[in-house]
């Protein structure tokens, strides 16, 4: 597995920029309850300016009409403090790929960095402080691919620092920078080439892992599996970046039901409590992935019994990369 040890000059930097400026997407679609949920936590949090993109209603489905324009007045109503509030409400359904990247790219056309989340996923109001100091930290250090909200280690620390750093883009709740986004490719014109080289099998530890994302990408490549977040941790391994994931998982993801994109089968990662992060962090003075966290994402979320729970279906593939 991937673990360079490179140089940071971030150290023991003083950062304590204001979390109410850093600029916050929501993504949203079809539920209400889900959607007032997030809404909820970016009211306690008051950010200066929200962006929020919904998809159309799939055509011919008069629940989703319905449930669609219920969302879409509940964003209207619940931000109710000041603001710059922008909205992107499509009138016709785009789907899970061009939906959402669709949505990102329209929001890094307006800020330089800032905080995703999508309808599901509920933060933390410690997110959004943890964001706002590593975006500063971070920001001209080019690899570091995006920061997390996410921790699946099941409570075991890695490192001292408040964080660590991961191969992995966990992306149920996270923040990056316009320069990072610019790389995504939502076509993966790149991976037949990348596929082929031992840069991409030595990224895993087995020969499971190795097929899971293998055959992960080629779905996605080939239009058989609608989504846009293996893009991105594509474009993050042709480059060699790493995320960064909180010591403490700060975002509970509450979309595994019916009404979900992809996330229909609950699992040991639904609903997973959240826990404020202590700040200041500190900064490490190295960025390199942590193999044991690596090891123990890649054991836990990409082994075959974890196929086997999610029946093999390449449809729940997908959202199984919102945990990566």
């Amino acid at each position: 597995m991937h673990g360079i040890i490179r140089t940071s000059k971030n150290e023991g930097t003083p950062v304590n920029p204001d979390p109410q400026e850093v600029p916050v997407l929501l993504i949203v679609f079809n539920r209400p309850a889900e959607t007032a949920a997030v809404l909820d936590v970016l009211a306690q949090m008051r950010p200066r300016r929200v962006f929020v993109a919904a998809d159309g209603p799939r055509a011919g489905n008069s629940l989703d009409l319905e449930l669609c324009t219920r969302v879409r007045e509940m964003v209207r109503d619940k931000v109710h403090w000041k603001c710059e509030l922008e909205t992107r409400f499509l009138e016709r359904n785009a789907g899970c790929r061009m939906a959402v990247s669709g949505a990102i790219n329209w929001f890094f056309e307006a800020v330089e960095s800032g905080i995703i989340l999508e309808d599901d996923t509920v933060p933390d109001v410690s997110f959004f402080s943890f964001c706002s100091e590593l975006l500063e930290v971070y920001r001209h250090d080019d690899r570091v691919h995006m920061i997390s909200g996410d921790n699946f280690q099941d409570g075991i620390l890695r490192g001292r620092c408040g964080y660590y750093f991961t191969q992995f883009a966990h992306i149920w709740g996270w923040a990056t920078w316009r320069n990072r986004w610019q790389e995504y490719d939502v076509t993966m014109k790149d991976w037949p080439a990348y596929r082929e080289t031992r840069d991409f099998r030595d990224r895993f530890s087995s020969s499971a892992a190795f097929m899971f994302w293998k055959n992960f990408f080629d779905s996605v490549r080939s239009g058989k599996t609608d989504t846009w977040d293996a893009q991105w941790v594509l474009a993050a391994w042709l480059r060699d970046r790493l995320s960064i994931v909180p010591e403490t998982n700060l975002v509970t993801n509450i979309g595994f039901s019916g009404s979900a994109t992809h996330t229909l089968t609950p699992d040991h990662t639904a609903n997973l409590p959240r826990q404020a992060i202590t700040q200041p962090l500190r900064h490490s003075s190295q960025v390199a992935a942590n193999r044991d966290a690596d090891l123990y994402t890649e054991r836990k979320l990409y082994s075959p019994t974890w196929r086997r729970r999610i029946s093999g279906r390449v449809r729940s593939m997908a959202r199984i990369v919102g945990l990566s």
